[in-house]
């Protein structure tokens, strides 16, 4: 945005955002009514949507703009003949009727076109000829390359056809527009302005150096683009974190709903035909009209320059004539450059403050970017804790990744700033060793950033589930509650061929709905674990990493299982000792039960076999009848048959009393039991 006196509004604060758009204010005095201000096109509806205008000596009026029409509105509004006008032929044709004055090479007249034609030449060839009909009625002919100079005698055309090509030249997609703010006293003016519009966005990068000491140290810029069509000189400037919801709404251009063309029935002859019906209003809603904010090509418009020189204060650089470099960045060992040299490189003249879901860097020295300028701010330059470690992580896309893990830098965030998503170069001692990539990082959050493979190492994981016994949890008013356990199991076998000995981090996803061993060395990270190891340097190394889910299930005396998960309980020595005796009587009772049931089942087989037996016979006697010549093996085997029948009769008696029996085990084992109380131990 252009002020019409430069002086009047200057720049003071500008704040940008991570989604397109940045946040102006400018302050200023003037004396008058009138304060004029010209806006590129592509700024109005967000400053429509956005402007506030504040006077600390009086009041504000109102502020107007040019109505907007767009090319199909504006040639819509052209007679048809200046719409569709081309060339000189096209324009002359065109214009037929209107008056013109042509002049020739030998001469000229002024008079009304009555047309274009082509007419045959000496040579045979054709040419255009415009013919004019003169205030003193003659029709006077002129060769069209003849002419060099034709002149409108009708105004209304001659604008109609600057429209038209204004249209064509797209003058309202560049041209600036006038908004002028008026204000009710002709006095003296000290005026606040505030909008929001489209801008680049600001992109961090980041620099993590370990200096001899392995101190580290996180030093970070922003680089920021200025294409707002004027200088920024000594602002307030600000970065925040985050994307806000922003949109475009064409606030700028009229808009005019559709009515109902209602001719055809006043003129309609068909009266007896019921009424049609139609939509009397269609009007659109803004959110028709809108679309989510996405910073286009041509808001991006116009190539960025190399970073502009900044003062000494605002990029934070410590330069006395030892080394002219911005933190040293470069592949390799810079000459003469060290860790120590690369930390004091820089002083960050930032600070951080959370604003609800978004986070803000306010820089705190003056900023001065030239329009149509990049610079680079420094925002971060603390201590971290982080270390060099080795990271498996499977999950990354690489196949070598699948077998080898990553060299990579653990980081806890421990500055005061949330740190944007942007590439990190590691340095060591001054010396590159690689470049990364960070997804945002909160305060306090420890992140992994990998930044090469390391072949040397060797990793094989294999993954096992199984299920753990059921443990006795509790025992009340007669009802058992066992616990079990599920368990996934990743085993790793990890070949170490270095004599290096740092830390390795194996990557493991959780399972939903468990919970991992010894949680103290995993560092939780969303839906991963990553679970720290010491490997042995030139040798093998063997961990597992379990994750169980613990189930409780609840059961009578009288179930089968219930028998080996009382054993296990007895054989546990941390066991309560009264609540174990109490249950050896009880197991006891179970025995005699089971022994019952035992000899149940034996004579129960047995009672099956003997009728099956008394059966067969009493069919064989009656197959014998009553021949004497059957009765000595029917004899016989009658005998057998009251034998069978005796055993019979002993097994039923038997029965009779094992169930009796067992029924009485029962009650006095339930008894027992009902009086065993176990409860969880806290």
């Amino acid at each position: 945005m252009d002020s019409e006196r430069r002086d009047d509004l200057q720049v003071t604060k500008v704040v940008l955002y991570q989604n397109g758009i940045g946040y102006f204010e400018r302050r200023g005095t003037f004396d008058g009514q009138e304060l004029k201000l010209r806006i590129r096109p592509d700024q109005i509806n967000d400053m429509l949507t956005s402007l506030t205008v504040i006077d600390l000596n009086g009041t504000v009026g109102s502020i107007s703009l040019p109505v907007e029409k767009n090319s199909s509105m504006v040639l819509g509004e052209l007679p048809p003949q200046v719409r569709d006008a081309g060339g000189l032929l096209a324009v002359l044709n065109a214009f037929r009727g209107s008056q013109v004055d042509i002049k020739t090479k030998s001469g000229g007249a002024s008079g009304r076109i009555v047309g274009v034609e082509y007419s045959t030449n000496a040579d045979g060839g054709s040419s255009p000829v415009v013919t004019i009909l003169t205030d003193d009625s003659e029709l006077l002919p002129f060769e069209l390359f003849d002419i060099v100079e034709v002149e409108l005698g009708d105004r209304t055309l001659v604008v109609g056809l600057e429209k038209a090509l204004d249209v064509a030249l797209g003058e309202g997609e560049w041209k600036p527009v006038e908004l002028v703010v008026h204000f009710p006293e002709d006095d003296d003016h000290d005026v606040i302005m505030s909008y929001v519009v489209a801008m680049p966005t600001w992109k961090p990068a980041y620099r993590l150096v370990f200096d001899k000491k392995n101190k580290v140290r996180l030093q970070g810029w922003a680089v920021i683009d200025n294409v707002s069509g004027e200088s920024w000189d000594d602002i307030q400037l600000s970065l925040t974190a985050g994307a806000p919801i922003s949109f475009v709404v064409d606030l700028h251009s009229p808009r005019l709903p559709q009515r109902a063309d209602l001719t055809s029935r006043t003129y309609t002859a068909n009266a007896e035909a019921p009424p049609e019906a139609v939509e009397a209003f269609n009007e659109r809603s803004y959110a028709d009209e809108s679309v989510a904010r996405a910073p286009s090509a041509k808001r991006r418009a116009g190539a960025t320059s190399a970073p502009a020189p900044m003062p000494e204060e605002a990029w934070g650089g410590d330069y006395d004539g030892k080394y002219d470099t911005l933190g040293g960045s470069g592949y390799g060992r810079a000459e003469g450059m060290t860790g120590e040299m690369m930390r004091d490189s820089m002083v960050a003249n930032a600070t951080g403050e959370q604003m609800g879901a978004l986070f803000r860097y306010d820089v705190s020295v003056p900023v001065t970017v030239p329009d149509r300028s990049s610079a680079l701010v420094a925002i971060i330059n603390d201590d971290v804790d982080a270390e060099d470690i080795f990271l498996f992580d499977p999950s990354s896309g690489s196949a070598r990744a699948a077998t080898h893990p990553y060299r990579a830098v653990r980081m806890n965030n421990t500055t005061k700033f949330v740190i944007e998503k942007g590439p990190l170069t590691i340095y060591k001692d001054s010396t590159f060793v690689g470049e990364g990539m960070t997804n945002q990082i909160g305060l306090e959050q420890t992140v992994f950033i990998p930044y090469s493979l390391e072949p040397s190492i060797h990793v094989e994981q294999v993954y096992d589930w199984g299920q753990q016994e059921q443990k006795l949890l509790k025992i009340k008013d007669g009802i058992i509650t066992v616990e079990s356990y599920q368990l996934q199991k990743v085993n790793f076998t990890i070949t170490n061929n270095q004599e290096e000995s740092i830390p390795l981090y194996l990557r493991v996803d959780k399972v939903n709905g468990f919970e991992i061993d010894q949680p103290e060395r995993a560092i939780a990270q969303g839906e991963v674990y990553f679970v720290k190891v010491d490997v042995v340097p030139n040798d093998i190394t063997k961990e597992s990493v379990v994750q169980r889910s613990r189930t409780t299930q609840t059961m009578t005396l009288l179930d089968s299982s219930t028998q080996s998960i009382f054993e296990l309980y007895l054989s546990d020595t941390s066991a309560d000792p009264s609540v174990k005796a109490q249950l050896e009587q009880v197991l006891a009772k179970k025995k005699e039960v089971g022994d019952n049931e035992f000899r149940r089942a034996t004579l129960a087989e047995r009672q099956n076999e003997l009728r099956y037996r008394a059966q067969d016979l009493r069919n064989n006697i009656k197959v014998l009848g009553t021949a004497k010549a059957n009765e000595s093996l029917k004899d016989s085997l009658v005998k057998k048959l009251m034998g069978v029948e005796d055993e019979l009769a002993k097994i039923d008696g038997e029965l009779v009393e094992l169930g009796e029996r067992k029924y009485a085990i029962e009650v006095e084992m339930r008894e027992l039991f009902e009086g065993i109380t176990l409860m969880p131990a806290k």
